[in-house]
């Protein structure tokens, strides 16, 4: 029987003590209230095992686990609620029935959830265990492993990721989300900011010597397509990289299918790659041309001010907001089932051309529920039409015990970034922030294998993880929150280099041990992580 595995990527770039709005706490918490939140209810409610798989990256599990987040989570769920009942109070006196009956569906909304077990971590952690649900990991802060400078640091990466997942769920993942798919095989690789050459390990080599099982691609680098990306020729360093891989020799082999895992190393361990489905993905990714730009669902860009809450319809997804038409609930929730219906025949017609396959169709969390409202009940009414089909849900992992794949392949470099390479992360706007971030590497390395304060050294760490994170390149690149961006990178590096000072000082002042504790505090994460990482 074919099998489809529908993944769930949760991840937020580490934000506690780094401000509130617009950028900051907010953003983990619009997350949590509008994708976790509901995802965890429907999926509560639901009987099976296996349902789908959740990546949680240990930097949003360690924000979720911080001592401040379910205070600050109530803080925030009470302002919503809050402006929800300014608003319907408004539209009572103005007279606006249906936006008088909007207004109290946010009241409810928002209600229910101060009502709910704010424990998110551990609701996640109870479905994981009972198997309802499979939960992988990713690198520790979502560093972007092709580009970081030193196999140490990738290293250091995967094994926090792991020993953060073990530490709270109690037992070692089956898989891991490598952050935005980006996969590198072994080569001589090309420091692309100072030219230095290295031969340097696949980063399956690192996934199998921590006994991760699977992992998961985008569908061009199972396929073989040249992962060259359109920017290829605008810079130089990029250059330097592809050209490395195309000159590459790669052992010919047949046209592989993204509907069968394969194997890519077996030493010391096998593990696994899993190729994400086209099909599904532009079904549901896309505003355009997939479900969430359907007519009749919450229109995301435009609220009302002050209160930020929404009451318009997508009506058209390239329509003006001017044109945008008021929501109505009951036709939204008619069209899931519709929606969730049609996804079913698709993924019944995909499987009706391959033999006893496996359709991977992997999604940022926040799709469901942040960006597309109704995206959650899809979610629960897609499990329960397939109970009925030929088709079943089924986990990664789960698959992998009943069929262990027996054919090894070459992967080509790449990612599911634009193009398919390295460019959103890797360009003319972000190459500033490589450079601070191979400078720092090189320092943690040397220090790690030296004496001195262990506190700084791990202090230091926590640093080089927090600047490592692909998110500050990502949000540079697509402008989505470039200053916010910037002023993370350079706090970050400024922050490690003044560590880095101290370090060389025979004996720290008063104001020295503030600023540690400052820091250690600010930064309240990985507080296992020690240099011993890096030596």
């Amino acid at each position: 029987m074919t099998k489809i595995g529908i993944v769930l990527h949760s991840h937020i770039p580490y934000v506690m003590g780094h401000g509130v709005w617009p950028h900051g706490a907010n953003y983990l918490m619009e997350a949590v209230s509008e994708s976790y939140i509901p995802l965890l209810e429907v999926l509560e409610s639901l009987d099976g095992e296996n349902l789908l798989t959740f990546s949680i990256t240990p930097v949003l599990l360690e924000q979720l686990l911080h001592p401040e987040f379910e205070a600050m989570l109530k803080s925030y769920l009470e302002e919503r609620l809050d402006a929800a009942i300014e608003d319907y109070h408004y539209f009572r006196r103005i007279g606006d029935e249906h936006g008088e009956m909007l207004s109290k569906f946010w009241i409810d909304f928002y209600e229910k959830q101060l009502l709910s077990n704010l424990n998110i971590a551990g609701r996640f952690k109870k479905l994981y265990l009972d198997g309802k649900i499979e939960i992988i990991t990713s690198a520790a802060t979502h560093g972007y492993l092709p580009l970081l400078g030193y196999d140490r640091c990738v290293e250091t990466q995967i094994k926090v990721g792991i020993e953060a997942f073990e530490r709270f769920f109690g037992k070692r993942p089956d898989g891991i989300w490598l952050p935005e798919c980006a996969y590198r095989p072994a080569y001589e690789w090309v420091n692309p900011v100072t030219g230095e050459k290295s031969k340097r390990e696949g980063i399956e080599y690192f996934l199998a010597k921590f006994g991760i099982k699977y992992f998961i691609v985008d569908s061009h680098l199972i396929e073989g397509g040249e992962a060259v990306g359109v920017y290829i020729e605008r810079f130089n360093a990029l250059r330097l990289l592809y050209e490395r891989m195309k000159g590459e020799k790669r052992t010919e082999r047949k046209a592989l299918s993204v509907y069968t895992p394969y194997l890519v190393t077996t030493h010391p361990s096998p593990v696994a790659v899993f190729g994400r489905d086209k099909r599904t993905g532009l079904q549901v990714w896309s505003g355009e041309h997939g479900y969430p730009g359907d007519e009749w669902y919450l229109e995301f860009h435009k609220k009302r001010f002050p209160s930020g809450h929404r009451y318009w319809r997508v009506t058209h997804p390239k329509c003006d907001l001017a044109d945008k038409r008021i929501y109505e609930r009951e036709r939204a929730l008619e069209r899931i089932k519709s929606h969730a219906y049609h996804f079913r025949t698709l993924v019944e017609e995909i499987a009706g051309g391959i033999d006893d396959g496996f359709i991977l169709a992997p999604y940022d969390t926040e799709l469901f529920g942040h960006w597309w409202f109704e995206g959650p009940l899809f979610i629960g009414e897609v499990i329960e039409q397939f109970r009925g089909s030929d088709v079943s849900v089924d986990t990664p992992g789960n698959y992998l015990k009943e069929r262990m794949p027996a054919e090894i392949v070459n992967l080509p470099e790449g990612s599911w970034g634009k193009g398919g390479f390295h460019w959103i992360w890797f360009n003319e706007w972000t190459e500033w922030c490589w450079d601070k971030i191979y400078t720092c590497e090189r320092i943690m390395i040397d220090v790690a294998n030296s004496k001195g304060d262990e506190r700084i050294k791990s202090l230091m760490a926590r640093e080089l993880l927090l600047l490592e994170s692909s998110d500050w390149e990502f949000l540079i690149s697509t402008i989505s929150a470039k200053d916010y961006a910037e002023n993370r990178i350079i706090q970050h590096y400024e922050d490690f280099m003044k560590l880095y000072e101290l370090l060389k000082k025979k004996e720290l002042t008063e104001q020295d041990i503030k600023y540690l504790n400052f820091i250690d505090e600010r930064d309240r994460l990985f507080t296992f992580v020690n240099a011993d990482y890096y030596a």
